[in-house]
């Protein structure tokens, strides 16, 4: 089996959240406007009710994105909770929490091995952000509604691609620890089929490698980088066994997986310090 085809997202869950928050008001606005009385389709019962119905989803698609890229800057539940009113945080988990770790899963499954299999159906947007960054910003450019408060427009309009970042060095750090603690949680979740968990095992390697390497290469070097090539060698290891699925010595085996729990103490000193 070859390894995964290496993809760096091009830009974080939460990004990629945002990408998808757009398009769904993009899509929400001009269903809204359908079915004001005025128009030939609120007249027609037939139309109506089928805009309705995909309205109320992309209404739901939207409550859930924002949801989730509020997760993913930290919000916790007690906040969005304070945020909504009169709701508690339990109440505000229960509703939002099984969507949001389901899109959740289903970016990092996309991450790691490029498909989000069973996951689907994903907003637009959310997986591959990129191909629609122009098509929203032309959307706000030509179709403001004039009837909006005019504070909405008063404003110079910030394209998509000065509001989102691609990747730095931090977001790929937040990337592998939330792969490292979903694989063995979600395993089933992520990957219903023996194949595709290896296929995500092996994904999370081959992005461990590429992260060290990178990280030994940085110019100017990063601190402690003398490391780095310890680290690096170490992902290699780990990624050759899941390759070859290959088990080595009880003594060997257990070295390494001390060595790759020190992996995620240093990912996460770059998640508080990394922004490039």
């Amino acid at each position: 089996m070859t390894d995964p085809k290496p993809i760096r997202a091009e830009y974080s869950a939460h990004d990629s959240a945002l990408v998808a928050i757009a398009c769904a008001v993009s899509r929400i606005v001009p269903a809204a406007l359908g079915l004001m009385p005025t128009t030939t389709v609120a007249a027609n019962r037939a139309a109506r009710l089928p805009l309705l119905r995909a309205l109320i989803d992309d209404l739901e698609d939207l409550s859930t994105l924002i949801v989730f890229a509020e997760t993913r800057r930290g919000t916790s539940w007690e906040l969005i909770a304070m945020e909504l009113g009169d709701v508690t945080p339990r109440q505000v988990a229960d509703r939002f929490g099984p969507a949001v770790l389901r899109l959740h899963h289903a970016a990092l499954r996309y991450w790691l091995i490029g498909d989000a299999g069973a996951l689907r159906p994903v907003p637009p947007g959310m997986l591959l952000p990129a191909q629609h960054l122009d098509q929203v910003d032309d959307w706000v450019r030509h179709s403001p509604p004039s009837w909006l408060p005019g504070d909405v427009y008063s404003l110079p309009h910030r394209p998509m691609r000065d509001t989102v970042q691609p990747m730095g060095r931090g977001d790929l750090a937040r990337a592998l620890l939330a792969a490292a603690w979903a694989l063995p949680h979600h395993e089933v979740e992520l990957a219903p089929n023996p194949a595709d968990r290896h296929r995500l095992q092996l994904g999370y390697a081959t992005r461990l490698v590429a992260y060290w390497e990178e990280a030994r290469d940085h110019e100017p070097p990063l601190p402690d980088h003398r490391k780095m090539r310890t680290y690096l060698s170490v992902a290699t290891w780990y990624r050759d066994l899941v390759r070859n699925r290959h088990q080595p010595g009880r003594d060997s085996y257990a070295t390494h997986r001390r060595q790759l729990a020190r992996h995620l103490k240093v990912l996460t000193a770059h998640t508080a310090t990394s922004t490039t």
